[in-house]
C-alpha cells in the first residue's frame, strides 16, 4: 500500500508540475483558467496535509515549540542557499556554460505587482510547495526506501522536475533541486529546523528574486528612455 501511495504522490506531483505554469502564465489574461489551475494546486496542498497525518509525517513538521528559533533558522538557511547558488554559478562561469533564458519571466512592472508577487508567494506557492515536498513526500520516500539521503535525493529531483514545465531549462531544474536538496537536509538534521522555517526560506528567496527582477526592469527601462531622448 505504501507504494500505491508513493505512485499516486508522484502522479499528483507531475499534474501540479504541469498546471502550476498555467496559473503564473494565465493569471493576468484569462482568470477562469488560473483559478480551475490553481483551485487544482491547493487541493493538492490539501491531500498532501491529510496524508501527512500518517505514521511517516516528517519528523519537524508543523509545531508550536520554539516558533522564534524555527524563524530565526531561517535567515542562516536563506544564507546558505545564497552562497550554495553562487558556487553553482562560479562552477558554471569557469566551465564556460552560460545558462539559457527561461521561456517563463515572471517579471513586474511596478510596486503594486511586487508587492501582490511577495505576498502571493510567501502565503501560497512557497507554503504548496513546502507542504507537499518537504511536509508529505520527504516522510513518504523515507518511509517507503529506509533512507534519509535517497529521501532526499529523490524528493530533490521531484521538486526541480516540476519546474521545468514553463520555465523549460536546465538551469532551473538543477537551481531547484539543489534549492530542494538543501531544505530536506536541514529539516532532518537541525534541531528545531521545521516545516515553518522552510516555508519562511522559501517566502524570502522568491521575495528577493522578485525584488531584484523588479529593479533590473526599472534600470533597462530608464536605461531605454534614456536611449530614447537622446
Amino acid at each position: 500500500m505504501l507504494w500505491v501511495e508513493v505512485a499516486v504522490a508522484v502522479i499528483i506531483v507531475a499534474v501540479a508540475g504541469a498546471v502550476v505554469p498555467i496559473v503564473l502564465d494565465k493569471i493576468k489574461s484569462n482568470a477562469v483558467i488560473a483559478i480551475i489551475a490553481f483551485a487544482v494546486v491547493i487541493a493538492e496542498t490539501l491531500y498532501a496535509v491529510l496524508m501527512s497525518g500518517g505514521a511517516h509525517r516528517t519528523d519537524n513538521w508543523f509545531t508550536a515549540a520554539h516558533i522564534p528559533r524555527q524563524l530565526l533558522i531561517a535567515v542562516p538557511l536563506n544564507i546558505a542557499q545564497m552562497v550554495m547558488l553562487l558556487l553553482f554559478a562560479g562552477i558554471l562561469k569557469l566551465l564556460r556554460v552560460k545558462p539559457p533564458e527561461p521561456k517563463l519571466k515572471l517579471g513586474v512592472k511596478n510596486g503594486a505587482q511586487l508587492v501582490f508577487a511577495i505576498i502571493f508567494n510567501f502565503l501560497v506557492v512557497g507554503t504548496t510547495e513546502e507542504i507537499m515536498f518537504r511536509g508529505y513526500l520527504l516522510g513518504l520516500f523515507r518511509a517507503a526506501i529506509g533512507s534519509n539521503a535517497w529521501a532526499v535525493v529523490i524528493v530533490s529531483v521531484l521538486f526541480g522536475a516540476i519546474h521545468y514545465p514553463g520555465y523549460e531549462t536546465w538551469h532551473k531544474v538543477a537551481t531547484t533541486t539543489l534549492i530542494g536538496a538543501l531544505y530536506g537536509t536541514a529539516m532532518l538534521v537541525i534541531p528545531d529546523c521545521t516545516l515553518l522555517t522552510v516555508i519562511v526560506a522559501h517566502g524570502v528567496n522568491n521575495a528577493v528574486a522578485f525584488a531584484i527582477r523588479f529593479t533590473d526592469n526599472n534600470t533597462l527601462n530608464r536605461e531605454v528612455e534614456n536611449v530614447q531622448q537622446r
